[in-house]
């Protein structure tokens, strides 16, 4: 028993501990055992002077009527039973504290019960409990029910629900006690005993490190594994040699799960890498550092592993460094948003792929890193003998251009659109996907020497932006329809575009290179019904949309049959991430050059 002190009377904790389980499974042992083992099993009681919370309620018969008596001997009032995640092994138990303590509730989170439905289904019962459990799995099953907000009170405590995402298994949660510095983590942590990895992958064992993240965010005194081998203490030191372990490649000494046939059992020291991150948001040049980070390790069915060549510095990305950007990761993050490498192995089931192709690295995964473990369903082979710095920046700008010209205006071939930042990544793609649909492209710049270079890149008409411009350009097109106008730079480089539109005409933004507020005319809005809308390649409905995708690919033809180009000004090494950055922001496209 652990008590506390606080202000006022102190709650306190128990936890019971399982020993480990035989399993009926006597195939593919590892040398020198005789049987395979579940790893014990925690449930913690979280008490007040009258009343009491329980949290997971354990798996066979044996081990609910124990705990039941368990209970009971602490002479306390059980209100609550709360579930943590909804593997079998820490929910089956329920019917039987019920039947003990029939005025508490069994609670858990909506996709906790969700997934408490799954596992006892006769499907699940059948093929894995009772084939590893026969005869120990209760015959009465009781789902918990769907907790309303995120707190459960205990004598006017708060014991508040995390969300944790990914553990050992999808929606876990862990119950936090803020009063006396307690986080009872369920499946997030192991202590001591083997992890479960067999429903994890590269990508997942990476959330399920964030999960810890969160739980050593919230400072705790205590924290209860939801596995843990008997006796050990509940410091916190527990939770990162999880974290060691999910972050190569799986594996470790202790680290193996309970299908550990699926997981291998040699134990190698990980090798490490380098890759760039931020702890804090700020100015690029202050906060980005150089770290060594365990290696990902080899991949997992319909995996790859790849070694990054070339990851672009985008304005996108050193947005987000400084928190203006629509999205702001969980600290510390890996950077990086876009970029290509080569395969350096495939996992199993990875049929369109083989070691030595090259694959684009979208902008899910951080790519300012040495090498990544990649799922292998959108990857494609990249052309052969195309320039790998031209297609590390195919993630972004193509996927833009294509989405830009497709989603807001019904074009024909032989129609115009008009855009500025035409000498942009999106400004050439652009052009060349215009070229590509046979539409035509007035291009805007703010240098005369420009002209002849995009004019070559298939741009149809490229004026300097200024005065007059909206009457230089229907001098130049024939007074031709202009539906659409692509605004990347905003301040007053809005205004030409909008002044150039045919009425009724739709403005798209899509950046703000500026970094000034878009102006709009007013007589253009009212008068002439001109629509501003914007755009971001994050957007739900484009992410999802097979049409990126497609752009990608053909922004990969396009750079092969050299229709689609980006001057780059310079590579630089990771270790020269500060030297990098400020020639990016000084103008130029830069690349990190990693392999």
């Amino acid at each position: 028993m652990t008590d506390i002190e606080t202000r006022d009377m102190p709650l306190s904790w128990d936890v019971f501990v399982t020993p480990g389980i035989p399993l009926n499974i006597t195939s593919d042992l590892p040398p020198g055992a005789q049987q395979w083992m579940w790893s014990p099993i925690s449930a913690t009681l979280i008490s007040g002077q009258r009343d009491a919370v329980l949290v997971d309620a354990l798996m066979t018969v044996e081990q609910a009527h124990a705990l039941v008596e368990w209970v009971e001997a602490h002479g306390k009032n059980l209100t609550t039973i709360y579930l943590t995640h909804g593997h079998g092994d820490h929910c089956f138990g329920i019917g039987a504290l019920l039947e003990r303590f029939p005025t508490a509730r069994a609670v858990a989170t909506p996709a906790v019960v969700k997934f408490m439905r799954q596992q006892a289904s006769p499907a699940s019962i059948a093929n894995f409990w009772n084939a590893r459990f026969p005869g120990q799995i209760p015959n009465r099953l009781v789902i918990a029910e769907e907790l309303k907000g995120k707190v459960l009170d205990l004598e006017g405590r708060d014991l508040v629900v995390v969300e944790v995402g990914h553990s050992d298994t999808d929606d876990t949660t862990c119950l936090h006690v803020p009063s006396i510095g307690l986080v009872v983590a369920g499946d997030v942590a192991y202590n001591d005993v083997h992890l479960n990895l067999g429903e994890s992958n590269a990508r997942t064992r990476r959330e399920w490190i964030a999960a810890l993240d969160t739980i050593e965010a919230l400072h705790p005194r205590a924290v209860i594994a939801g596995h843990k081998r008997p006796g050990n203490d509940d410091g916190t030191r527990a939770v990162r040699p999880d974290a060691f372990a999910l972050s190569g490649s799986g594996q470790s000494g202790r680290a193996l799960g309970i299908s550990a046939r699926d997981q291998g059992l040699s134990f190698q020291r990980r090798k490490t890498m380098y890759a760039l991150q931020i702890s804090t948001f700020g100015e690029p040049s202050d906060v980005v550092e150089r770290v060594e980070i365990p290696d990902p390790g080899a991949p997992t069915a319909n995996e790859v592993l790849v070694a990054v060549e070339y990851a672009p510095i985008n304005p996108s990305e050193l947005m987000m460094i400084r928190a203006q950007y629509g999205l702001r990761p969980s600290l510390p993050t890996g950077l990086g948003n876009e970029g290509v490498g080569r395969i350096l192995s495939v996992g199993e089931e990875v049929n369109h792929l083989k070691v030595g192709d090259r694959v684009l690295i979208s902008s899910f995964y951080p790519s300012w890193r040495e090498r990544l473990v990649l799922p292998a369903t959108d990857l494609f082979p990249l052309p052969q003998g195309a320039d790998p710095q031209q297609l590390s920046m195919l993630g972004i700008n193509p996927p833009t251009a294509a989405l830009l010209l497709s989603e807001y205006v019904q074009l024909a071939p032989g129609d115009w659109v008009i855009q500025n930042a035409g000498n942009s990544g999106v400004g050439r793609s652009v052009i060349a996907f215009a070229r590509e649909r046979g539409l035509r492209t007035v291009s805007l710049v703010r240098r005369q020497e420009l002209i002849d270079e995009l004019v070559a890149a298939g741009g149809d008409i490229v004026l300097v932006d200024g005065a007059g411009v909206s009457a230089r350009v229907a001098q130049a097109t024939g007074n031709a329809q202009l539906a659409l106008a692509l605004d990347g730079v905003g301040g007053e480089a809005m205004l030409s575009l909008s002044g150039s539109l045919t009425p009724g005409g739709t403005l798209v933004v899509y950046s703000a290179m500026s970094s000034k507020p878009g102006l709009a005319n007013v007589m253009d809005i009212v008068f002439r019904k001109v629509t501003i809308r914007g755009f971001w390649l994050f957007y739900p409905e484009f992410r999802a949309s097979p049409k990126a995708l497609e752009a990608s690919k053909t922004g990969a033809r396009l750079i092969a049959e050299g229709k689609l180009h980006m001057p780059v000004a310079a590579t630089y090494p990771l270790v020269a991430a500060k030297e990098a950055i400020a020639h990016a922001q000084s103008g130029g496209k830069v690349l990190f050059k990693l392999s």
